[in-house]
């Protein structure tokens, strides 16, 4: 993990790299070519937000997208990590490393019981928004600076 590159990216990149979008497909509900350009154009096109991968070598291991909500404090859109390289580091030295790049002091994200450990694993405090659709639990997790 020591030749891991964090790269700011653009929605025009995206489109051109199949591979960026089949990650960003990993945590898109129902991923289609048209819910995925329709986030690209209508979250990321947005200038608030931002996009960023993290690269092992030539190869982007995970993506992640941001809403900046005020000063130092950002809401965390979307992040996957490749499933070949999960579990084994990579999206918490991501969220580290966004944390320092874009000089965070607060990050909060919105997210269902499947992604909660990862949250508490990065130093993030996890409530239960309740059942926000029916039949799902929804959880908002936040971490601040110390």
């Amino acid at each position: 993990m020591t030749n891991m590159r964090f790269k700011t990216l653009d929605r025009n990149t995206f489109r051109l790299d199949p591979a960026l979008i089949s990650i960003l497909a990993h945590c898109v509900y129902q991923p289609t070519n048209e819910r995925i350009n329709n986030i690209l154009d209508n979250v990321y096109g947005q200038a608030e937000t931002g996009l960023f991968g993290l690269y092992a070598g030539d190869q982007c291991v995970a993506v992640a997208g941001t809403r900046q909500t005020g000063e130092g404090t950002s809401e965390l859109l979307h992040i996957a990590v490749l499933p070949n390289n999960r579990s084994q580091g990579y999206g918490r030295m991501f969220i580290d490393r966004l944390i320092r790049q874009e000089g965070m002091r607060e990050l909060v994200a919105e997210t269902d019981s499947d992604a909660v450990g990862f949250y508490r694993n990065c130093g993030f405090e996890v409530q239960s928004l309740g059942e926000k659709y029916p039949g799902v639990e929804r959880f908002l997790c936040s971490w601040r600076a110390n």
